[in-house]
């Protein structure tokens, strides 16, 4: 009988320590979608935030080709405009 109650309370403690692997592997999974969420919305309010940084003057949206593509025939004015701004800068 002792040799039963020995085993039995053997199988209990590893019944045991698996369920709470088993636990710490859920909260540790749980705990990095969590971070994955919360990263994500953080980049994208970096990634709104650069947008607005680039509004120029004319209330047009200039995006950093990083993130977004942007047309070819707006991207060259606008590089077209700060480089000659640049050279009116530097010129002697």
């Amino acid at each position: 009988i002792a040799v039963t109650s020995l085993t039995h309370s053997v199988i209990l403690l590893q019944v045991q320590k698996a369920m709470f692997i088993q636990r710490l592997v859920l909260l540790a999974f749980v705990l990095t979608i969590s971070s994955a969420v919360i990263q994500k919305k953080a980049n994208l309010r970096l990634l709104r935030y650069l947008l607005l940084l680039r509004l120029t003057s004319e209330k047009r949206l200039i995006v950093l080709p990083v993130f977004l593509p942007i047309p070819e025939k707006l991207a060259r004015s606008y590089i077209n405009k700060k480089t000659s701004f640049f050279r009116r800068l530097f010129a002697p």
